[in-house]
């Protein structure tokens, strides 16, 4: 449908593969969940590429609705133009291709916000006292790294068993051994 379609830039000539009966012809670019910040950021790189005369944004209600408006389309098998933050479940089960973008920088993201977003650190913080008190956990949480792949292992068993996250740490403890054992210190103090 857009076999040359790899930058925002590129939009520009497949505006009508992602148009839909409502967007007078612009390409519809399903942005961020309402109430994100997001939202703000993707209008002004639609902006700073330069496509303010071929893209419609339109914002989902929920996650869901994001997911619900991909999910469609590509059972349909129509394009889908749309913003999607990761991992989630979703990016690893359909094929989807991102735009290619130069690299987040603070400059970049400082002036026109014409980059790719930067990725989100995810940080643990403790009260200081802690780290004296039970530095077996502090210990712990400095080893924990829990990535993509375990992360959308677990959201698809849960989905598809319809367990409580309960149930799927349970699973997660069972199934991952290998995995949580090099986060937990060897020889764990019971009190």
């Amino acid at each position: 449908m857009a076999p040359n379609l790899k930058t925002p830039q590129d939009i520009r000539n497949y505006q009508e593969v992602f148009a839909t009966r409502s967007s007078r012809g612009k390409a519809v670019l399903v942005t961020c969940i309402k109430g994100w910040n997001c939202k703000g950021i993707n209008q002004q790189k639609v902006k700073a590429y330069g496509l303010e005369d071929v893209i419609e944004l339109e914002q989902p209600n929920s996650a869901d609705a994001l997911f619900k408006s991909l999910e469609d389309a590509y059972e349909r098998g129509d394009a889908w133009l749309g913003y999607l933050w990761g991992p989630t479940e979703i990016a690893y089960e359909l094929d989807l291709i991102p735009l290619e973008e130069l690299p987040f920088s603070k400059v970049c993201w400082a002036t026109d916000q014409k980059c790719a977003y930067a990725n989100a650190d995810v940080m643990t913080v403790v009260n200081p006292s802690l780290i004296t008190e039970a530095p077996e956990i502090v210990q712990f949480l400095r080893k924990w790294h829990l990535d993509a792949e375990i992360q959308i292992a677990g959201e698809s068993h849960n989905k598809q068993m319809g367990e409580s996250f309960e149930e799927t740490a349970v699973w997660f403890l069972r199934t991952q051994e290998a995995v949580w054992t090099q986060w937990v210190p060897a020889r764990w103090p019971i009190e």
